[in-house]
C-alpha cells in the first residue's frame, strides 16, 4: 500500500513540473484555483489570488498582465459544489471585470492511493462584451500537507458571433496551512495558439474556510 502512494506521488510530481516548465514558456481569465475534491454540504471558502498572464506574441515580444482574482464556493449537496469568480486586471486597458460561475461534481473522491477526479462546468463574460462557456477535467491528490493537482481547462468564448476556444494545461499544488487556511501556487499553458500568441499563467494565493469544515 505505501508503495503505492509512493508511485502516485511520483507520477503526480513529475506531471505537476512538467506543466510547470511550460507554463513559464507562455492571459488568462481567473485561472482553475482549487483541487478536485468538492467542499461538503453548506461548507463555504474564499479565496484571493494575484495572477499574472504571460503572452508571447508571433513568437518574439512577450508581455505581462497582471489581474486580482476572487473565488467564492459554497457546498450544495455531497459531491457537488458552487463557485463564483471575478477576475480584475491591474495593468492595461481597462475592459471591465471578468466573471463567472460553475457547478463542480466529484466523479472520485481521494482514497488511500486512489486520487480525486471531478468535472467542472460553467460559463462567464468579459468585460461585459462577450461571454463563453468553460469545462474544466481535473485530478489531484492528498500527500500529508500537500495537495498536487493537474487539470485539462477548456473555454469557448463568442466573439462576434464567433466560438473560440481555448485549452490550457493546469498544475498547481494546494498547501494545507492550517483547519482553514491554504495557499496555492498554480500555472497554466494553453496548449494551442490564439491569434498568432502563446500565452500561459502563475498564480499564487490564499483560500479560507467560512462556514464548516471545507472538505
Amino acid at each position: 500500500m505505501r508503495g503505492g502512494v509512493v508511485r502516485t506521488s511520483r507520477v503526480l510530481s513529475r506531471v505537476l513540473w512538467s506543466v510547470v516548465w511550460l507554463g513559464w514558456v507562455g492571459s488568462a481569465q481567473a485561472g482553475v484555483f482549487n483541487t478536485a475534491r468538492t467542499l461538503k454540504p453548506t461548507a463555504s471558502s474564499l479565496a484571493v489570488a494575484t495572477e499574472v498572464g504571460i503572452v508571447q506574441e508571433g513568437g518574439s515580444e512577450v508581455s505581462l498582465s497582471p489581474d486580482v482574482n476572487l473565488f467564492y464556493g459554497v457546498g450544495v449537496v455531497r459531491g457537488v459544489d458552487f463557485q463564483l469568480r471575478a477576475g480584475f486586471p491591474l495593468a492595461g486597458q481597462w475592459n471591465g471585470p471578468c466573471l463567472g460561475g460553475d457547478v463542480e461534481v466529484g466523479l472520485l473522491s481521494d482514497g488511500r492511493v486512489r486520487p480525486a477526479v471531478s468535472l467542472t462546468v460553467g460559463g462567464h463574460v468579459v468585460g461585459w462584451q462577450y461571454g463563453g462557456l468553460d469545462g474544466t477535467l481535473m485530478v489531484s491528490k492528498v500527500l500529508g500537507r500537500m495537495e498536487p493537482y493537474v487539470a485539462l481547462d477548456t473555454d469557448v468564448d463568442v466573439v462576434g458571433g464567433a466560438g473560440v476556444a481555448k485549452v490550457m494545461m493546469v498544475g498547481g499544488v494546494d498547501v494545507h496551512l492550517a483547519r482553514r487556511a491554504e495557499m496555492l501556487v498554480e500555472v497554466g499553458r494553453r496548449t494551442s495558439r490564439v491569434s498568432g500568441d502563446v500565452g500561459g499563467y502563475v498564480s499564487v494565493g490564499f483560500n479560507f474556510y467560512l462556514a464548516a469544515s471545507g472538505y
